[in-house]
């Protein structure tokens, strides 16, 4: 079972962390309000988070701000060009990515 969460902070812009048994344990019930609870814990080094998104094998918690969604979209469009720019993608006619 594939269990994570992506956390929007105001430190590290967007970060995904996965979730151990320990960690669900100690989540509870996958609510919003859980991880919420969860993620300000003492337990944890996750400072100013904004938002996150959530998921446990079926349950999907979605991003709850604009900022969240722009942040992960944020980060595919880097990923793709990453990928891109490995692959031998475009260059600026120098060789150069």
């Amino acid at each position: 079972m594939e269990a994570y969460v992506e956390i929007v902070n105001d430190i590290t812009m967007m970060y995904r962390r996965s979730l151990s048994k320990s960690d669900l344990s100690l989540i509870g019930e996958f609510t919003r309000e859980s991880i919420a609870r969860w993620l300000k814990s003492d337990r944890l080094d996750i400072y100013g988070f904004t938002d996150f998104h959530a998921v446990c094998g079926d349950i999907d918690i979605p991003w709850a701000t604009e900022e969240g969604r722009y942040a992960e979209s944020a980060q595919e469009a880097n990923k793709r060009w990453m990928e891109q720019s490995s692959a031998g993608g475009e260059t600026n006619g120098e060789g150069v990515h």
